[in-house]
């Protein structure tokens, strides 16, 4: 056999592997959030409740706090929501006045890194300046000052100071606004650090993980500007923003059916609300824009296209979206150092040539038509070194088709055409 061999290698071609239709709830009246994962659906829903201020638990250097802008929706009308202000006074002791807070504080739904709304007011030209303190790079140390006033759901009032991050560990206290029933509370970012966030609440005074640790999109409600009749003011909006480290690129006025990544792979942009809430609007009905898609780099820096199908409302608080991976052959199996289809254009076989440098083992193969139905399985078994194997008895339907090879624990998937 010639050993002179052309390897052409498809980097996230936009035709779909696995494409399929998925749901995800924010429940009836808006009242969960939903952590989801792209690659394998895990879905983890809480309430809107559970938690009132979160904190980022990425690495050393970060120092990000929000505030929990979700709120319920009934009878037309947003529920109680929390609100946060910039207090008028640097001194703990000092008792707050609830009639003097006018700095109303927002998440801006860029960054969880510096963009909560305990975050807000920091030098934009300083990388150390997290708004509610200042990291010192000489001890490793974050250090706060500010004090902030917190109106809660039911309409009571703490006040809340960030007193630092001593290496890892974030401490803080909060009070009433007149200093009674203070607290302290302290925790250890790296117990919390998988899920990148951790959450408390002044209901039960405790700090939690998030509810799973491996997730990219979180469907939740939270304040965005919203512009309507010349004036921009901050509404509580249903939407998707994704994780610390996921990247989205948005596609805009296309046909999510054929639209190329390759014509967006230099828009990718780790800001968490590319998706947003504006795939939809309300017009007497919620409307969907249906030339619109998204291509999401997840966690595991996995590509997928996905576009929003329906909207139910806060009637079921449903989204209906398709997913599907992007075909890749992007080193996937670690014992796969090169792999081709030849030939590619195909009729009734091809063959697949690779080299296997590991001991030899059978690997699944699975042959997908582009509406993601499995319509072929070969055992194709490896020998240390390089493989050539057939893949007989091709579909006689022309079109492109996925082939997914897979062994224990990773799989890579490739664009095959059929004549």
């Amino acid at each position: 056999m010639n050993r002179t061999i052309l390897f052409t290698v498809l980097l996230f071609s936009s035709q779909l592997a696995f494409a399929q239709e998925v749901t995800v709830s924010n429940g009836r009246g808006y009242a969960e959030q939903s952590f989801y994962t792209l690659s394998d659906d895990n879905t983890s829903t809480i309430t809107n409740e559970s938690w009132d201020i979160a904190f980022t638990t990425i690495g050393l250097q970060d120092a990000g706090i929000h505030i929990n802008e979700s709120a319920n929706f009934s009878m037309g009308a947003t529920g109680a929501e929390l609100e946060v202000y910039a207090a008028p006074t640097t001194n703990w002791d000092d008792t707050i006045d609830e009639t003097m807070l006018t700095n109303r504080l927002y998440n801006d739904d860029k960054s969880w890194t510096y963009g909560g709304a305990f975050n807000q007011g920091r030098d934009l030209t300083d990388p150390f300046d997290f708004g509610w303190g200042t990291y010192d790079f000489m001890t490793n140390m974050v250090n706060g000052e500010k004090v902030f006033a917190v109106k809660l759901r039911d309409g009571s009032w703490k006040k809340i100071q960030f007193q630092g991050i001593t290496i890892t560990t974030y401490n803080f206290r909060y009070a009433d606004l007149d200093g009674s029933n203070e607290m302290t509370q302290s925790f250890d970012k790296t117990d919390y650090e998988n899920g990148t966030m951790a959450f408390f609440s002044f209901g039960t005074g405790e700090v939690m993980a998030a509810p799973q640790d491996k997730w990219d999109l979180l469907f939740t409600r939270y304040a965005s500007p919203v512009t309507q009749m010349g004036m921009t003011l901050n509404y509580v909006v249903t939407g998707v923003l994704s994780r610390n480290g996921v990247e989205v690129a948005e596609a805009k006025n296309v046909d999510p059916a054929t639209v190329e990544f390759a014509t967006y792979q230099d828009s990718l942009s780790e800001d968490i609300d590319v998706i947003g809430y504006d795939w939809k609007s309300f017009q007497g009905m919620w409307m969907l824009d249906d030339k619109r898609a998204y291509f999401v780099k997840d966690v595991d820096d996995t590509m997928w296209k996905i576009n929003f199908i329906s909207f139910e409302g806060s009637g079921t608080g449903n989204s209906v979206f398709s997913k599907g991976q992007l075909a890749s052959t992007k080193g996937t199996i670690d014992a796969i150092n090169q792999f081709a289809i030849s030939p590619n254009p195909a009729q009734s076989q091809t063959q697949i040539v690779f080299d296997w440098n590991t001991k030899p083992t059978v690997l699944n193969g699975q042959l997908f038509n582009i509406q993601g139905q499995l319509v072929r399985n070969y055992n194709i078994q490896t020998n240390n070194g390089l493989n050539a194997f057939t893949l007989n008895n091709l579909p006689t339907a022309s079109g492109i088709y996925i082939l997914k090879i897979s062994d224990n624990s990773q799989s890579l998937v490739s664009k095959l055409v059929i004549e």
